[in-house]
């Protein structure tokens, strides 16, 4: 099973994801996101096979002095490889200090992992910060999905809070680290 680095949502600003989530099911041959059983969050790197236990010292190190953080969201986007793959649909966040940040950690967690045995979406140079609110729009409802993407006019403001190591499909956290440093 791969493994991820989430930054995540353990508060009560994950009402503000839930709501998509529902009505992006609605798209869905069945719902990718509520079926999780997880917090809304923004993946920093997925691999194959990690050493979960260096990881998380890494970890540690990392955030030992990153507060908690607001992300605000106004814009919902789609990858769309092709016309008969499900199309994905996630929050995009907007420009500012904090996307920075997002960068900034995405950075310092990959350049601790062995970059081949990453994904290759989530290697620095392809990585696109995104919440995913739905990752298996059925094809026949790609337009619609689209057509809400481009609709999107609301703008949320999300706080991130915790950092976790989790092994998935199922999701299951391996280790959760508590921002606030």
């Amino acid at each position: 099973m791969p493994f991820a680095v989430c930054l995540s949502v353990n508060n009560k600003s994950m009402e503000f994801v839930h709501p998509l989530w529902e009505t992006v099911s609605q798209l869905e041959h069945s719902s990718s996101m509520l079926s999780l059983n997880y917090l809304p969050h923004i993946t920093l790197v997925v691999c194959d096979h990690i050493d979960t236990n260096a990881l998380s010292l890494t970890i540690k190190h990392i955030i030992k002095e990153l507060p908690t953080f607001n992300i605000q969201f106004s814009r919902i986007r789609y990858f769309d490889a092709n016309p008969n793959t499900p199309l994905v649909l996630w929050l995009a966040p907007d420009t500012g200090p904090h996307t920075k940040k997002l960068f900034e950690l995405q950075s310092k967690v990959q350049a601790k992992i062995d970059p081949t045995t990453c994904h290759h979406h989530y290697r620095s140079d392809n990585w696109v910060p995104h919440c995913s609110l739905g990752t298996d729009i059925t094809p026949a409802n790609n337009p619609l999905a689209r057509n809400f993407a481009n609709d999107y006019k609301k703008s949320i403001d999300i706080r991130f809070d915790v950092v976790d190591i989790v092994e998935f499909k199922p999701v299951k956290v391996i280790q959760r680290f508590a921002l606030g440093g």
